[in-house]
């Protein structure tokens, strides 16, 4: 019985001091390094654009490191189209909302620049005029 007490009194006192032992937990924020966004997007003269977007981070800082976009015209005229881009992302805020993020992809040049990524016949984003 004195043996069965004097086990009982040690487990106890090593959870006792296993417990002081730990210090306390810092919460660690993960950076997502990949995110990946698929979808259809609609389209005025097709059945809609297939849309294949990744964007890569820094592993560390979580800055924005580059992107990779695939877009395939469904039912185009004249067949579907098939459009690739890769190159660098940066990410702003809303001037009028600081708490909304706003993923920023490169300006394709020429007269569509302004244009999503439909290309000319494609959809203009919403609030833009022109």
């Amino acid at each position: 019985m004195r043996t069965s007490k004097l086990k009982r009194l040690s487990v106890v006192g090593c959870l006792a001091l296993s417990a002081c032992a730990s210090g306390p937990q810092t919460p660690v924020d993960y950076v997502k390094v990949t995110e990946r966004f698929t979808g259809t997007l609609p389209c005025q003269d097709c059945r809609g654009v297939d849309t294949d977007l990744i964007l890569k981070r820094d592993p560390i800082t979580g800055a924005p490191a580059g992107f990779y976009l695939h877009e395939i015209r469904i039912d185009a005229p004249g067949g579907e189209r098939v459009n690739t881009a890769w190159g660098k992302w940066a990410l702003h805020r809303d001037v009028n909302d600081f708490q909304r993020q706003l993923y920023a992809l490169p300006a394709r040049g020429g007269p569509d620049a302004n244009l999503p990524a439909g290309g000319r016949h494609g959809t203009r984003a919403p609030g833009r005029a022109g």
